[in-house]
This record gives C-alpha cells, structure tokens and sequence, in this order.
C-alpha cells in the first residue's frame, strides 16, 4: 500500500512539472506570435496612413471673407538691453 502512494507521488512529481512546463510553453507562443501580428498589422496601417515625404495635405481651411484687407497695424518700440 505505501509502495503504490509513493509511486503515484512519483509520478506526479515527475508527470506534472512537465505538462505544465508543456502548457506555459504553448501559451507563451500564442501570446507571442498574437503580439506580433498585431504589430504588423499595426505598421501596415501607420504606413498606409502615412503622407509620402514632400507632399502637402490641408485637412481644413477656413473659408475667405470678402472685403477682408487684414489685420490691424500695431506699433511696436525695439526694445535694447
């Protein structure tokens, strides 16, 4: 009787520490590999959104108003240290 619990002991504790080292392996990997491809996904968007070097984009701008000649002239004293 004591022969068969301590070869079940055994066995869990040379059974069990490997399936678990099994499922943390496995569970790191998925972890790893969904990191990754949402990171290239993420790069092929900031690349796709990204204007090309040079190129000029105006998301606004205000509209004119007629008969506008500017703002008011302020005078100003140069000021010396």
């Amino acid at each position: 009787m004591i022969f068969k619990i301590f070869l079940v002991i055994m066995a869990i504790g040379f059974i069990f520490p490997r399936i678990v080292r099994w499922v943390f392996r496995l569970f790191l990997k998925e972890q790893f590999s969904r990191v990754e491809r949402e990171f290239r996904q993420d790069q092929q968007r900031s690349s796709q959104s990204r204007p090309r070097e040079g190129k000029i984009n105006v998301d606004y701008a205000p509209p004119r108003k007629e008969g506008y000649k500017g703002g008011d002239y302020i005078d100003y004293e140069e000021v010396k240290n």
